[in-house]
């Protein structure tokens, strides 16, 4: 009789019979993927390297092909993925660290290409590919440490790589990028040439030449460089839309209609008609596009979607009623096939724009209950969500948009709102940044990634982006506006006056005008600044704006004597000159001439109720003399004849706070802030306001809802308000941290300091509680503040001297 084997014999047999079976099966899957590959089936092959992956994780060859299939396709994120898990399986794998720092390099992702190109090197140091990385590398950190010597001397071996090996392309784009950074253009043009030449595909190299071109060469190369460009990239939007943009630029907008013509021939879909109905929006009018959609509607009676873009035209065009009509009747007689959802999300818009949220609400909830991924009614909703601080259930949202549409930049601008309300400063950042390279730097995504960076400080990296995209849009207005702006904040003189320049050739005196005199005024020069305006004035320009500047420019130099003689002399010729007698009026409160300055306000109030500046003005100067019921007096008037007046508004708001009214302050506040929510200041002093008087859980929440965008902020009051909120919700980590820096800006605010005594409490740190609590509540003397009765309370509990 045989011997029977222990059962733990048995289970270990098993258990090695299946592993070999699954090695097996995963090694023909592999072969069979190699097979595939060979056929021209790649697709199937990567189905089968997959299954290799299911059955062998860590399988060497079906890793390096799968990584290598995947790059060469494109989908860059999925092969350094699997790079990087083939460097991790096999630390000696030393081509596969070559791969992941290339990639790393090409996506300008410095601290990775030098981690993997150590780990690469070290392994394989005569590899030309990591070495041409390490030169790379060397001539980054020589640049930043602005190391000439050592610049000069990386670019010499990198030179030296190209002659020896002119595909070498790692060395040329470092050669390159330096030729460009330090704008020798004439240098940068022949390697580029040359790159195109190895490889006409190679379109980082065709966007760089087009930018130097558009620098330093005559329009004529500009143009056929952008056409080469079309017939190389014909698909490409970003092409398209350059080569488009550049003949509306160039006053050329007939060539602008033909490409987008020729673009509407070869599209199968009806997007290509639509933009050339846009364009003719855009450049010629309503009555144009309105004629095209006649014309197209005519070819195609049931094309839906045309009809809706005729309604959306006409409700612009001021025919409320009459377009939303359309809308409607077009919706009850459409089906599946005529683009009804998307049309329904035209008119969701339109309901918003005609004040009638609730009802575009539901025609959005509509379209995303038949299509839970349609793009523009997620748009839409993550929008209301971000405006309703709610700003997660947005950004989830917006991840399934982009899933549908990866390269859409409005997708990523929300995206950025919401984390920007959410208080993600750099996710934000990050957003826009993609939002303008996949928009190929258009200018609303420039200008409002720019707008970003100058808010944090950030002037000199707004200059690049908005250089970037005026190499593709030179006479753009907008752009240069906002250049001028970032030179105004770095008080770069020099090329802020070549930016006026720039602006007064292409006919925008005004804009010019008012960036010259700004520079002049940073510089406080008063005589050039005077000089300016009374040229301006000469040549017939704005007069009030004229001597408003020459009384700014004195005031700034604290000469008001001139000031009001140059008002005077206005007034002796113009004596109901409402503008004069408003500077002139300004000028008596700053010289403390206060009954002066009042009469002249009175007068104006008469005349003028409606203008928000002279009441505001009025107003400032009673409240500053404490005459609080004339002050409501000027401001009820002011109202009065601008109900909807958002400076007016603001200031009853902030009037109510400061006279006790607090439950008026906070209702006037959630009107504010419903009407603009994006606005920081409306959003401090109404979370502020909640958390203060309120108090109870509901409001506290609702002001954390409101203040997370605070989070970060260098503002001292911006950084009081959320830091109360952080110890009302029990956060005292994350409230000492604000509390703290408002403290220091903010040492005279008694209640500033009784908050951080508070929050010093709660942490433990008696000694400096009290130390502040009763500092603060003997500075604050008979002045009852929000928190005296809890530091109050608090100061009791607290051990004498500190101790704990």
């Amino acid at each position: 009789m045989p011997r029977l084997l222990p059962a733990i014999f048995i289970a270990a047999a098993f258990s090695l019979s299946a592993c070999d079976s699954a090695e097996e099966r995963a090694e023909g899957h592999y072969q069979s993927a190699l097979d595939l590959l060979e056929s021209g089936e790649e697709a199937r092959a990567l189905v089968e390297l997959r299954n290799v992956f299911d059955l062998d994780e860590d399988h060497r060859e079906a890793l390096a092909l799968y990584a290598e299939i995947q790059r060469n396709r494109g989908e860059i994120s999925e092969a350094y993925a699997h790079y990087l898990r083939l460097a991790e399986f096999y630390p000696e794998d030393g081509a596969s660290r070559r791969e992941l720092a290339e990639i790393a390099f090409s996506a300008r992702d410095w601290q990775e290409t030098e981690r993997h190109m150590t780990a690469g090197i070290a392994l394989l140091p005569a590899d030309p590919s990591l070495q041409t990385l390490q030169l790379a590398v060397q001539y980054r950190h020589a640049a930043t440490a602005a190391d000439q010597a050592a610049v000069a001397e990386v670019l010499a071996q990198l030179t030296a790589m190209i002659a020896d090996d002119p595909t070498n392309q790692t060395a040329r784009q470092v050669v390159i990028g330096h030729y460009v950074a330090t704008d020798q253009l004439d240098s940068a043009l022949p390697l580029i040439e040359d790159a195109i030449a190895l490889d006409e595909t190679a379109f980082t190299m065709h966007l760089l030449k087009l930018q130097i071109l558009v620098d330093s060469a005559p329009q004529a190369a500009v143009e056929e460089q952008l056409l080469t460009m079309f017939r190389l990239f014909p698909d490409d939007p970003n092409v398209q839309g350059t080569l488009i943009n550049w003949y509306e630029s160039h006053n050329n907008p007939a060539a602008a209609e033909a490409m987008l013509r020729e673009l509407a021939a070869r599209s199968d879909d009806a997007s290509g008609r639509i933009a050339v109905v846009n364009f003719l929006n855009r450049t010629q009018g309503p009555d144009a596009a309105l004629a095209e959609l006649d014309a197209l509607i005519a070819a195609q009676p049931d094309a839906a979607i045309f009809k809706a873009m005729k309604a959306s035209i006409r409700f612009e065009s001021g025919e409320a009623d009459a377009a939303l009509a359309d809308f409607a009747a077009l919706l009850a007689d459409a089906d599946d096939s005529d683009n009804s959802d998307d049309i329904r999300v035209t008119y969701a818009t339109a309901l918003e724009a005609a004040g009638q949220p609730d009802a575009a609400r539901r025609e959005v909830d509509q379209v995303l209950a038949a299509d839970s991924g349609h793009v523009g009614a997620l748009k839409l909703q993550a929008r209301w969500l971000t405006e309703g601080d709610r700003p997660d259930d947005a950004i989830l949202a917006l991840r399934k948009a982009l899933d549908q549409a990866p390269q859409d930049p409005e997708i990523l601008m929300l995206m950025a709102d919401a984390h920007l309300r959410a208080g993600s400063y750099e996710l934000a950042g990050e957003r826009l940044s993609l939002a303008v390279e996949m928009s190929n730097r258009a200018p609303r995504e420039t200008l409002r990634y720019a707008r970003y960076l100058q808010e944090r400080d950030r002037a000199l990296a707004a200059e690049s982006i908005i250089i970037d995209a005026l190499r593709l849009q030179p006479e753009n207005i907008a752009l240069l506006r906002q250049l001028g702006s970032v030179y105004l904040q770095l008080g770069d003189t020099l090329r802020g006056r070549d930016v006026a320049n720039r602006l007064s050739r292409l006919g925008e005196d005004t804009l010019a005008n008012s960036l010259s005199v700004n520079l002049l005024l940073r510089e406080r020069d008063t005589a050039g600044t005077v000089r300016f305006a009374e040229e301006l004035m000469a040549r017939g320009a704005d007069g009030t704006a004229g001597l408003a500047t020459i009384v700014r420019a004195h005031i700034t130099a604290g000469d008001f004597a001139s000031a009001a003689a140059a008002i005077d002399e206005v007034l002796a010729s113009t004596p109901d000159n409402s503008d004069a007698i408003y500077l002139r009026a300004g000028v008596h409160a700053i010289e403390g001439e206060v009954e002066e300055a009042i009469a002249l306000y009175e007068t104006l109030l008469q005349s003028r109720p409606d203008s928000s500046q002279i009441v505001r003005a009025y107003f400032r100067l009673l409240s500053a003399e404490g005459r609080v019921e004339d002050a409501s007096r000027v401001l009820a008037v002011g109202l009065a004849a601008s109900p909807n007046d958002v400076d007016l508004r603001f200031t009853q708001a902030r009037h109510l706070e400061q006279t006790g009214d607090l439950d008026g302050a906070i209702s006037a506040y959630e009107a504010l802030y419903a009407a603009n929510s994006e606005n920081l200041l409306f959003a401090n002093n109404l979370a502020n306001l909640l958390s203060t008087h309120k108090g109870d859980p509901a409001a506290i929440e609702r002001a954390y809802a409101i203040a997370r965008r605070l989070r970060g902020s260098t503002i001292p009051a911006f950084q009081d308000t959320y830091g109360w909120i952080a110890y009302q919700r029990g956060d005292y980590e994350e409230a000492v941290t604000y509390l703290e820096q408002a403290a220091q800006a903010l040492s005279g605010d008694n209640l500033v300091q009784m908050r951080l005594g508070l929050v010093y409490a709660a942490l433990g740190r008696s000694a400096e509680a009290r130390t502040l609590l009763e500092t603060a509540l003997t500075s604050a003397g008979d002045r009852v503040l929000p928190q005296t009765a809890a530091a109050q309370d608090i100061l009791a509990t607290l051990p004498e001297g500190g101790v704990e």
